[in-house]
C-alpha cells in the first residue's frame, strides 16, 4: 500500500480521482469500499485476492477513469 501512496503523491491530480473511485465503490451507507468487492476485483485481475495491485496498474486505471469521466 505504501507504493500506491507514493505513486499518488507523485501524481497529486489523481488523488481526487482515487477518492471519488473509493466513494463510488463504498458499501451502502458506509465510507469505504466493500472488502468483498475489492477481493473479487483483485482475484479477477491478478488470480488471487491476497495479491496487492501494482501501483502502476492503479495509476493507469485512475488516469483512464478520469479521461472517461471528462469525455462524458
Amino acid at each position: 500500500m505504501g507504493q500506491v501512496w507514493a505513486a499518488l503523491k507523485a501524481r497529486p491530480s489523481l488523488l481526487v480521482e482515487a477518492l471519488s473511485t473509493a466513494w463510488a465503490s463504498r458499501v451502502r451507507g458506509g465510507v469505504l469500499p466493500s472488502r468483498h468487492l475489492l477481493n473479487w476485483r483483485l482475484a479477477t485481475a491478478y488470480g488471487s485476492d491476497s495479491v496487492a495491485a501494482p501501483a502502476d496498474d492503479l495509476i493507469r486505471f485512475l488516469e483512464w477513469r478520469r479521461a472517461v469521466r471528462r469525455s462524458i
